[in-house]
Parts: C-alpha cells; sequence; structure tokens
C-alpha cells in the first residue's frame, strides 16, 4: 500500500498514474477503499476523502472510464456510510 499511496498527491488529491490513463485513480482508490476497510486507518480515510473531492462528478467521453469511479465511490459508500459517495 505504502508503494501505491507514493502516486498520491495528499494537497490536491490527486492520483499520479505511471501511463496516464483516465481510469487507473478509480482502481486506486477502490483500494484504498478495501485497505480502509480492514484497518479502519485514519490515513486511508483520508486519502478516500481528499480523492473524492478531487474527482467527485467526474465525467469522461469514455463510459467505462466512469464505471470505474463509480463502482469506486458505491464502494467507498459500502464501506465508510457516508452517503456523499451516493451523489
Amino acid at each position: 500500500m505504502a508503494r501505491l499511496l507514493g502516486h498520491f498527491r495528499r494537497r490536491t488529491g490527486r492520483w499520479s498514474t505511471p501511463t496516464g490513463e483516465a481510469w487507473q485513480p478509480a482502481l486506486a482508490i477502490e483500494a484504498v477503499v478495501n485497505s480502509y476497510e480492514r484497518t479502519h486507518d485514519v490515513v486511508y480515510g483520508d486519502v478516500i476523502e481528499r480523492s473524492f473531492r478531487r474527482y467527485r462528478g467526474r465525467r469522461s467521453h469514455y463510459h467505462d472510464d466512469d464505471g470505474w469511479y463509480l463502482n469506486a465511490w458505491l464502494r467507498a459508500y459500502d464501506v465508510v456510510g457516508a452517503s456523499a459517495y451516493l451523489d
């Protein structure tokens, strides 16, 4: 997880991706959500919240990219319970 979080920019909530693909941050977010579910580590909770502020409402010309974010926010809702993830 430490290696994954090395791609996260806390100040901006932005994920840098090795290939620049738009869907990759969604997969990283979901991995952090899974880690938060297992550990309840506040660092992971903060990453989820900052990522949400950065990527909420993200839209793409590629519907499959949007689907990855939809999955990540639904998973965040399931684990964290904050209704904002459903908006």
